[in-house]
């Protein structure tokens, strides 16, 4: 008996996504939150825009933004993302202040981005 393998069959391979690269505004090194991460912080359904990075000095930082917060507001314009984030902004200025809510470890407070 002779055994010929006319084609073998490839293993079957796990796409994995690539780490998502922070979006650097306003000194804040921004990611979008995604349903698992707010599932794995015990806060399913919750969307914003959380801070993985503040530069020192920065409007960010004046602002008293710290890392691990969520900003879930632009002015009045819900965030669920950091494009929405981006677009959401860009009708403020720094000069007159871009107002953002922020979820934090304590709740929610309002603060302005400024020069």
């Amino acid at each position: 008996t002779l055994a010929i393998t006319i084609a073998a069959k490839p293993e079957e391979r796990t796409a994995v996504a690539p780490a998502p690269v922070p979006r650097m505004l306003f000194g804040l090194a921004l990611e979008t939150l995604t349903a698992e991460q707010a599932a794995r912080d015990g806060a399913p359904g919750l969307a914003g825009v959380r801070v993985v990075g503040v530069e020192k000095n920065s409007p960010g930082a004046r602002a008293g933004i710290e890392v691990g917060q969520l900003i879930i507001k632009v002015g009045r314009t819900e965030v669920n993302d950091v494009t929405a984030f981006e677009r959401a902004a860009a009708a403020f200025t720094l000069a007159d202040g871009i107002p953002l809510v922020v979820r934090t470890a304590d709740g929610t407070v309002a603060v302005d981005l400024v020069e």
